[in-house]
């Protein structure tokens, strides 16, 4: 979950989830800088991407500087709701990667480990860089490792302008093999499974299945926040069963992002017929406390 401060109250989460029949949640902190879109360098690569589209590209930064305001959510709020409500949140931190200076991140990682947050929220799309080039990204991850946290890492495409997979293309899950290869024993979620897109449902669906064949000794897992219409969908479900396996599926609902209610987002896995009940328990309970309990 999103405890985004500008969407939503940490009070009505809980309500959704008292309605819901929801025990514990994670939420997640998200460190967003819309100065990146002032950044020289940025700006070059970001002209470039958009050079052969007709788009007015101001209004485009606009949208982008919206979402990325508007979606910063520091770790120090996400502990202080965990400590408001320790029975019912487990928190994660967040650390701009992109475009950040090596200090910056330090303290940042320092940060998250001094106030007990269990993992890392990473955006390579919102946070600007290629996973598979960020030398910044493997001094987090030997972090990670070392204290033993777990990194949810965003796959597919983002809202609004990011909609655009030009401006998403850093969501791409084949990026993060280098990553891969180099951590096989950290913890390891794929929101979205690679999936996340309003145009394109499912845009990096077979990218996510490639690594997870590729990736059999990883502690590697994958989420369905915001994609749970996978699960409805025959073609989905046989591959997550026959490649990922059902024990690596874990629910995640995006709450309050996709702008559905938390019903809306659960429904379907609740209802689908892809799955028998054993399967959903996996999916809603089991596998994330099997995993959270390690940790």
């Amino acid at each position: 979950m999103h405890p985004i401060p500008a969407a939503v109250s940490p009070e009505t989460i809980i309500e959704e989830m008292d309605k819901n029949n929801v025990e514990k949640a994670i939420i997640l902190a998200m460190d967003l800088h819309e100065e990146t879109l002032d950044n020289l360098k940025w700006r070059k690569y970001f002209n470039q991407q958009l050079q052969f589209m007709i788009y007015d590209q101001e209004q485009i930064i606009d949208a982008m500087r919206f979402i990325l305001k508007n979606g910063y959510t520091s770790n120090q709020y996400v502990s202080e709701i965990r400590d408001k409500f320790p029975d019912r949140f487990i928190g994660f931190g967040s650390v701009q990667v992109g475009y950040q200076k090596k200090s910056y991140i330090s303290k940042k990682l320092k940060e998250i480990k001094d106030l007990d947050l269990k993992g890392i929220k990473l955006l390579p799309t919102l946070q600007f860089y290629n996973p598979s080039e960020s030398k910044r990204l493997v001094e987090l991850f030997k972090f990670a490792e070392k204290y033993d946290l777990m990194v949810l890492l965003h796959t597919g495409c983002d809202p609004g302008p990011f909609e655009f997979p030009i401006l998403s293309k850093y969501g791409n899950p084949e990026l993060l093999t280098p990553i891969l290869k180099k951590f096989p024993e950290v913890d390891i979620i794929l929101a979205h499974l690679g999936s996340y897109s309003a145009k394109n449902p499912g845009i990096w669906f077979e990218e996510t299945l490639k690594i997870f064949e590729e990736f059999t000794d990883n502690r590697l897992y994958g989420d369905i926040s915001a994609v749970p219409y996978l699960l409805e969908k025959p073609y989905f479900v046989e591959k997550i069963k026959e490649v990922i396996g059902i024990k690596k599926i874990l629910y995640g609902s995006d709450y309050p992002v996709t702008g559905a209610s938390y019903f809306h987002i659960l429904e379907p896995v609740l209802n689908t017929d892809q799955l028998n009940q054993e399967d959903k328990k996996m999916i809603l309970y089991d596998n994330a406390n099997n995993l959270l309990k390690n940790h």
